[in-house]
């Protein structure tokens, strides 16, 4: 999805749109199952803003009267300050993005996926532009520190040293504020929660926009992967990069990488690993060239 389409999209979103352009875009909602997912995902993320927001004015009534804070106070006014911190990143981040990419919050990986079962509350709250973070290119997870020095014989102990399940900060962000359970939140949180079988079933239950979102199948993969079910995991990893739709693309990349490592399929992991755009891969296609190597 091109910057075109995202100031499209918040323009829908912050009723700046003609009738002729409302129109136009209910069309393209229609005939674009991707287009349609995105919209719902930037609703539910307006949505959680405007949920943090009235959090932050119901504290700031209710003790406005008080005297003296309590620590209770203190520390749900702390909550708060967070909250508003992270909605600013969300706004500096876009305002310097690649609009296709996202960025890794942690040492692990990436960024926030929603939807919702909601309809978007209506008040007159003001809202910030742009209702999620369109980041930089994302990155892969880091090398693990204690890894760094070792030297892997076998596709196995190098899948055991680099592999590590996709994880990120940014997906707790986008439930945060969320008052009611959706099958979307309970779906992330499960797979928060590395209960990785959970989270396949809660797929099933998603609407059948939100279960071919490229952004959605992406933790789903990695849910798959988890639970060692490694060529469907590679076939929703291979789909997702072909479609080319998805913010994940470069992440995918490298978990694709993971699973021929996995299989022990040597030359198709180099040649993946050789695609994904982070300083961590070198260290990983020397310790690919070493084992290729030692085959010889």
């Amino acid at each position: 999805m091109d910057e075109q389409e995202l100031i499209w999209i918040e323009r829908y979103l912050a009723g700046e749109l003609s009738e002729q352009e409302i129109a136009k875009f209910h069309k393209r909602m229609m005939e674009d199952p991707a287009f349609n997912s995105e919209v719902e995902l930037s609703k539910l993320a307006l949505s959680s803003l405007r949920l943090a927001k009235r959090a932050e004015l119901k504290a700031h009534f209710s003790h406005r009267d008080k005297i003296k804070v309590g620590s209770s106070s203190k520390y749900f006014i702390g909550v708060i300050a967070v909250l508003l911190i992270v909605s600013v990143l969300w706004f500096m981040s876009y305002k310097k993005s690649n609009p296709e990419t996202i960025q890794y919050m942690d040492s692990k990986i990436d960024t926030a996926l929603m939807n919702t079962d909601k309809p978007i509350i209506n008040d007159t709250m003001s809202i910030p532009k742009h209702p999620y973070p369109i980041a930089k290119k994302e990155i892969v997870p880091n090398n693990k520190e204690n890894e760094i020095a070792k030297t892997p014989e076998s596709a196995g102990e190098l899948y055991a040293m680099h592999y590590t399940p996709f994880k990120d900060e940014s997906l707790h962000i986008g439930l945060r504020g969320q008052n009611e359970m959706t099958s979307y939140t309970q779906f992330i949180q499960y797979y928060l929660a590395s209960n990785y079988q959970a989270t396949l079933s809660a797929f099933d239950s998603l609407g059948v926009s939100l279960q071919k979102s490229d952004n959605v199948l992406f933790i789903k993969a990695n849910a798959l992967m988890a639970l060692n079910e490694i060529d469907e995991a590679q076939s929703l990893f291979s789909n997702i990069i072909n479609r080319n739709k998805s913010r994940y693309i470069n992440a995918s990349k490298w978990y694709l990488a993971m699973c021929y490592l996995k299989e022990n399929k040597l030359k198709e992991a180099k040649k993946v690993f050789g695609e994904v755009e982070s300083k961590n891969t070198q260290q990983i296609l020397n310790q690919l060239a070493h084992i290729l190597n030692g085959k010889k």
